[in-house]
This record gives C-alpha cells, structure tokens and sequence, in this order.
C-alpha cells in the first residue's frame, strides 16, 4: 500500500511538473515592432509565444483626443504578424498585444509599442484626408520663411515656389533637411504659390501638400519724381540729367527712341548715389527720344520710374555718312533653355553681345567676329523675367528684348 501511494504521488508530481512547465511557457508576446509603414498600413510583428492557440492586438491613436482603440483577434497560435489598414498619414500610434494559451487563460497585456505611422500627406484642406496646413511667416518685400510641420520619417523635403509672370508661370524648386525654408530674391507685390513633400528612407518620396498661397509686401520705394532734362545735344550724343534724391542708393534710366516702327530700350543702373547725370552716345541724327528714371532704396530694392522725358538729336552734317542697321532676330523668343541669336548686316565688322537682367545687370557677354552672324546663348540658370539684349557694332546699337521662362 506504503509502495502504491508513493507511485502516485510521483505520478501526480510529474503530472503537474509537465503542467505547470507547460503553462509558464505561455507568457506575454514580445519583441514588438511595426514595419512597412507607408502611411495608410503598417505591419504588426510579435515573437511567438509556446502553446498560445490565438492573439488579440489593440491599436491606439496617440494623435487625437479621446484615444481612438482598435482591436483585433488573430485566430491561429502560429501567426506573428498582421497587417493592419486604414491608419492616418504620418500619425503617431501605439500597440500592444496578449496570446489565448491552450489552459484558456490569457496572458496579461504586453508593454505598448510606439511608432509612426509614415509616408506623408496628400493633397486636401484638413487633417482628416491625410493633409496638414503649411504656412508662409515673415513675409517681407523680397522674401519669405515657408513652414510645415516636421515629419519622424523624413529625412529631407522638397519645396516649390511658384509665381506669375504675364503668361509666363515660374518655379523655384529646393531641398532641404528642416520643416521651413527662406525664399529669397522674390519681386515686392507679387504673389506667389508654394508646396512641399517629403522624402522617407523606406518609402522614397510622398506626394505634394495642398498649395499655400502668400503676397510680398509692397516695395517701400516711393515713385521718383525728381527733374528730368537732357543737354549738350548733338547728333549722336546727349547728357541726360536728373535731380538728386537723398533716399536712393541707385538710379537706373532707360532710353528708347520714339518710333511708330520700332521700341527699343537701352538700361543703365549707377550704383553711386551721387551721380546726376550720363551721357548718352551712339543716338542716331535727327530723332526723338525719351528716357526715364527710377531709385533704389537702401536695401536695393526699386521703385516706380518715373515719367518720360523727351529730346531730340541734331540734324546730319553732310560729312556724316549713313549708319548702316542691322537685322537680328532672336529664336526661340520666349525661351527656356537657349536662344540663338542671329545677325545680318551690310557692315563687315566685329560685334558685341551683352544680355541685360530686369535688374540691369549684365548676365550673359558674347563676341562675334566680323562674318560670324550666330551666338547660341544658354539661359536655364538664369531667372524668369523679361531681359534686353545689346547689340553693339561699328558705331552703332540695337537691342532686343528677350523673355525668359521655365
């Protein structure tokens, strides 16, 4: 009998050895983690755990108040993952997950597990559709701070500013690692469009925001109205004066002949804000023309010209010969990248090409020898905007205006 109850005992021992290994085998899920977040989806993952017979997850929003929870219930013991849909673009989550062991008791909750959700906001007005609000801040005459929320995922965005020219629609575009930018050497009073994306190591780059909309302050420069006049005229040249403003660090003229065939224009900019007057030449005999002026402030910024202002060149002498034209065409006017400029005339003589900003400044210089009569000039660097090209050969001048666009 003594020998009976001791090989139960043994038995009953043994039993509950296997028991209790087995059951303790069962325990919380770990070695969490959330992979392939794209924005929309992610993947679950959890270690298996022995004799688990199904799990169940909770999903939580960290992103909005109350806490939105989500649960689900995987029905097989051998499953680690799942993935789980219709999340929020770039949106912060937790998770945490329990197994159902063969005993019919579940483990107490797993520690959460906190990610984001990635990928990146797509076109839209509110935060609901996946979108979120940029803003342009410090809006000045010339520039602008452009700002959007920083993503986790992101290791670089991309922005573009965008403004109307005439017909012409221009696009500045630029990479940068932070959630702002400054765009700069944009024109006072102009408005201007910008978005923004963003790139994810994992998922390469999202699609662009909504577009956010700014004006750039009025330039502070007052219309210049000082006195204009024109003196020592001759045939070919004239001094061209004008009154003397305290406030301006700059002038710039422009002088055109007045004509019912042609509008040419030629544009000087004096950086001394002392100068009054310049002198003219290689003006044709015997023609009317008119030039104006404007000023920079201290910050260099122009204001509005002025008026025209009129004179007349004097009669030919009889030992004058005639100064001989030229032809030039442009192609194609406007351009993008290039444009060729082609020159036929009567004179046999070297010419000179200067390519003149809006701003008046010399972008592009070019020589031809005489009996080259095409210059290919590449323009993809340079702003949009309308230019002047000079055209300077045995006395004489032409220009042409040339609109730039990309």
């Amino acid at each position: 009998m003594k020998k009976q109850f001791l090989t139960l005992s043994l038995f009953s021992a043994l039993f509950l050895a296997i028991f209790n290994t087995a059951n303790a085998a069962c325990l919380s899920p770990t070695n969490l983690s959330a992979t392939n977040r794209v924005g929309t989806s992610v993947k679950l993952n959890w270690g298996k755990v022995n004799g688990a017979t199904k799990y169940q997850f909770q999903l939580e929003s960290t992103g909005s108040t109350p806490y939105l929870w989500q649960s689900s219930t995987i029905y097989n013991g051998n499953v680690t993952s799942y993935v789980k849909t219709g999340l929020a673009i770039s949106r912060n989550y937790r998770f945490r997950i329990r197994a159902f062991c063969s005993d019919g008791i579940w483990t107490p909750w797993s520690n959460y597990l906190s990610f984001n959700s990635g990928g990146w906001y797509k076109p839209g007005t509110s935060d609901e559709d996946g979108s979120i609000a940029i803003s342009a801040t410090d809006v000045s005459k010339t520039a602008a701070v452009l700002n959007w929320p920083n993503f986790e995922t992101a290791t670089k965005y991309q922005v573009q500013v965008s403004g109307f020219w005439g017909e012409d629609y221009m696009v500045k575009q630029s990479t940068v690692v932070s959630n702002s930018f400054k765009t700069e050497n944009l024109t006072p009073g102009h408005d201007y469009i910008y978005r923004v994306r963003a790139y994810d190591p994992e998922n390469g780059w999202g699609g662009w925001s909504i577009e956010q909309e700014f004006t750039t302050q009025e330039s502070a420069v007052e219309t210049a109205e000082p006195k204009l006049w024109a003196s020592n005229t001759t045939q070919f040249s004239a001094d061209l004066n004008w009154e003397k403003i305290d406030a301006a660090s700059a002038y710039q003229i422009q002088v055109s002949p007045i004509s019912d065939e042609d509008f040419s224009v030629h544009q000087f900019t004096f950086r001394e804000n002392t100068k009054t007057s310049f002198k003219m030449t290689e003006l044709e005999s015997e023609k009317t023309y008119e030039f104006r002026l404007r000023t920079a402030d201290e910050d260099g910024e122009w204001g509005e010209w002025t008026e025209f202002s009129a004179f007349s060149t004097e009669e030919r002498g009889k030992q004058v010969a005639a100064i001989s034209t030229m032809d030039v065409q442009v192609s194609p006017n406007p351009a993008v990248d290039l444009f060729d400029v082609k020159i036929n005339s009567e004179i046999f003589a070297d010419r000179q090409l200067t390519l003149i900003s809006p701003a008046g400044q010399v972008v592009r210089t070019a020589n031809l020898d005489a009996g080259q009569n095409s210059q290919i000039f590449q323009v993809d660097d340079l702003a949009a905007g309308l230019y002047f090209l000079r055209i300077e050969s045995a006395g004489t001048q032409q220009t042409q205006k040339v609109v730039i666009h990309h």
